[in-house]
Order: structure tokens, then sequence, then C-alpha cells
């Protein structure tokens, strides 16, 4: 793929845009990239090399900002949508390799039990235990799919994930003296029970993979980095021509692991963060529950007692004292979407308690992963529903001032230095939409003051039943 010349030509293209270039610039520019890069993985003869260049190309995408490139958020978005399902759609059964691993039922075995425990996590997560000091509450609901902690879909998507990390890392020796021959005594009925018998030495092999893919792939996003830095300095970046860096085995294993779950998640309605690593599937697999649920109790009181909106973030803040980083962001997202109104934590609450836990964006985003994630994602997924809806005549006036009125407070709530990109990224979404100008213009003049939200909002009213009218 680096070397094909319609690619190569469609990505020059898209690294000329700017800031200034209107969205039918952009949008013609994705259009040409996209179409190029599926005429090309339809002709790829070597889909492993196609992948990695895919991978590439994303990670690049990823690293730019929105704010100087607007046309970043759409190709990586196209590249979900049209390009991944091509790289990783199933073999056809003839000629799919075949698979003459001695312990593969048992493999089988022990990945479907590492699945059904993240699946009992997540169960859990989603206020459906009885552990769950919010279960049976009401749940956030705002039209966009659920973070895949919150997703009970998520269970299979691990799966497939752990699939390919098990194949890739634990096919040794340690694994089936260990696991798998205790497994094949259970699955014979030689011995009674269940695989959950040997759960103790199932979760020592799932960890031992996912550690060894966090290795991989940070090994592989290393030289990522490096090598579009090299790019960027010798001023070939995005024009398809610069060296790609050497991917062994280990890494692109780490790679498809997270391409599948991906795929899956797109496909089944739910979202997971391109930040997410193995590191933090790790620690969500080994999640302490009951310090989830202390943790969402204390924050329960806090928001029912506060008088001020300085006392719940002080009270948020001393999760710090008993979380780590993941069961922190875990805790204050499961406040944010559980439990009745009055004990819920807000958006905007939930952003000044990551606001503060660092002085710099980099710092925020690795001492907040899940919550910087959640924070970037929900604006930008409301502007394109807002986007989708705008002529929907079937969505009534007050239902969608509902849906504007929602994301301009989301927006207003946005440090604009810390979150720039994704402000920048709505913008981009909705700044073509004619109905929503006045919202733009919004965000532009007024520095998205909430205050002078309402009139923005009324004045899309306007618009949209004009449109309806003619």
């Amino acid at each position: 793929m680096p070397n094909n010349v319609s690619v190569n030509k469609s990505m020059a293209l898209f690294a000329d845009l700017r800031t200034g270039s209107s969205l039918a610039e952009v949008d013609a520019a994705v259009a040409k990239v996209v179409e190029a890069l599926v005429a090309s993985v339809k002709a790829a003869s070597d889909m492993r090399a196609a992948r990695r260049d895919v991978a590439n190309l994303l990670d690049y995408l990823h690293a730019l900002k929105t704010s100087r490139h607007p046309g970043r958020v759409q190709l990586a978005t196209a590249l979900g949508e049209r390009i991944l399902p091509l790289l990783y759609e199933p073999e056809p059964a003839e000629t799919a390799v075949k698979d003459d691993y001695p312990f593969l039922e048992e493999e089988a075995a022990v990945v479907e039990r590492g699945a059904e425990i993240m699946g009992d996590v997540i169960t859990f997560l989603c206020a459906r235990d009885r552990q769950h000091p919010r279960r049976g509450k009401q749940v956030r609901d705002d039209g966009i799919p659920p973070l895949f902690l919150f997703a009970p879909e998520f269970r299979e998507g691990f799966r497939r994930l752990l699939s390919v990390l098990v194949r890739s890392y634990m096919r040794n020796k340690h694994s089936e003296t260990a696991v798998y021959k205790q497994v094949r005594d259970v699955l014979s009925g030689k011995t009674v029970g269940d695989v959950s018998r040997y759960d103790r030495q199932i979760n020592n092999l799932v960890r031992t993979a996912l550690d060894r893919a966090q290795e991989h792939h940070g090994k592989a996003r290393a030289a990522a980095e490096q090598s579009q830095a090299e790019s960027q300095s010798m001023g070939t970046a995005g024009e398809g021509n610069s060296a790609t860096p050497e991917v062994s085995p280990e890494q692109e294993a780490a790679r498809d692991a997270f391409e599948t779950a991906h795929l899956h998640a797109q496909d089944a309605g739910y979202f997971l963060p391109y930040s997410l690593d193995f590191e933090i599937l790790a620690q969500i697999y080994t999640l302490d529950r009951k310090l989830i649920a202390q943790g969402l109790v204390a924050l329960g009181h806090a928001v029912v007692q506060a008088e001020t909106e300085n006392y719940v973030i002080r009270q948020i803040d001393r999760l710090n004292d008993t979380h780590d980083l993941v069961h922190f962001d875990v805790t204050v997202l499961s406040a944010f979407l559980y439990g009745n109104k009055v004990e819920r934590i807000s958006y905007k609450q939930m952003h000044d308690a990551c606001l503060g836990a660092a002085p710099s964006r980099a710092v925020m985003l690795r001492m907040r992963p899940l919550l910087v994630a959640e924070l970037a994602r929900r604006p930008h997924q409301l502007a394109r529903r807002l986007v989708t809806l705008s002529e929907d005549k079937s969505v009534g006036r007050e239902d969608y001032e509902a849906h504007a009125d929602l994301f301009t407070r989301w927006l207003a709530s946005l440090n604009g230095r810390r979150f720039e990109d994704e402000i920048s990224g709505c913008i981009t979404l909705i700044e073509g939409n004619q109905i929503l100008k006045p919202v733009v213009d919004w965000i532009y003049s007024s520095r998205r003051d909430p205050d002078l939200a309402p009139m923005a909002i009324n004045d899309v009213s306007i618009r949209r039943d004009e449109i309806f009218r003619r």
C-alpha cells in the first residue's frame, strides 16, 4: 500500500488541507483517500502488510491536532467504518488456515472462561449485580453509544481480543502443563466440576497474555511515533512515502487483537477508546468491586449533601487516597451514569475532577485515561447526532432543542486549552450544516458562553422550522 500511486496522491491531497479549508474540500479529500484505500485493500496480496499500513495511518491521524488539520476526525472515522471491516473480515472456510494445535479445545475453553469473568465485571459495572449500590436506580440516557465498561456486549469483544492474544503468546509448555492439561481432565470428565475450578490458573494465564500484549503494544507504538517524528522532520508526513517501522509478529498480534475488538465495538454499538491499552484491560479484568461500591456510596452522599460545587470536587479528589488510576476513573464514570438524578455527578464535575489531576494535557491523559476518553467523545458523538437529526421531521422541536442544550452545556464545560482538539473536532462536524450555524457562531463569538447558548438554540429551531415549511 505505501507504493500505491492512487493512495499516495490522495494522501498528498489530504495533507494539503489547512484550517481554512472548506467543508467541501475536506469531504472531497477524505472521500478520495477512502476510495483509494478500499481499492488498495481489495487488491492487496499481503493482508498483514495492509493491516500494518492502515494501523500506522490511524496512529498518524490520532497524533494530529484537529485544530490544525480539519480532516483528521472524518478520515479516522471513515477508516473505522469502511476500511477495518475489509481488513479483518472472516476468512472463507475453504481458505482458512487449519489450526492443528493439540490443545485447541482447552485453549478455547480457557478463553471462554476469561470472557465470562470479564462479563461478570461488566455485569457489576452495569449495576445489574446485587453488590452494586445503585442497582435498580436510574441510568443516564443521552442517546449516544455506551462506553465499553457499561456495555454487556463487550464480553464478546473481550473474548475475541483474548483469543488473539492467547493464541499468539500463550502456546507454550508452561500453559499446557499448568492450565491446559487440567482443563482437559475437566472437559473429558476425568475431573469432576467445570473449568471455573481452575480460575486461579486461568486468571494468571489471562493476565500474562495481557501483560505481554502491553509490552509489544508499547514497543510498536514507540516505533510508530519515532517513524512519524522522522517523517515530519523530513517533510514527508502524510505523503505515504515514509519508511514503515519494522513490526514483529508479536507486535502484529497486539495490534490485531485491538482492531478485532474495535471492529466488534463498531458492529455491536459500544465505544472502545483508541487510547485504551492492555494494562487498563488487565486492571478492569481484576477490578476490586468492593472498592468501586465504597467510592460510589461516598460520592452519592457528597452530591446529596453538597452546598457548593467545590465540595463535590473535593470529595471526588479524596478518592485518590484509596483508589488507583483505573479504579478512580471507573468509580467517577459510574457515579456519572448511574443513580437517581439527585445523587449523580454532572458532566462538569467529572470534567473538573479530571482537570485538577494534572498540570498539562499530556499528564492528564496519563492520569485519567478513561475519564478523558469519555469527556472527549460525548460532545463529539452528540454533534454527529445533531447533524443526523437536524432535518428529521420525526424529531420534534422540544426533543431536538434538548439535544442541542445538552451539547452546548457539555461543550461549555470543556477547558479550551486542554480540550482544544475535541472542541475543534465538534466544530468541524457541524459547521457545514446550515441549520446548526447559530451554534457554530455561538462557539466562535461568545467563546462558549453558556448564558448565550439558549439564543443560539432558538435560532437553530427557527432554521429547522423554515426548512420543514418548504
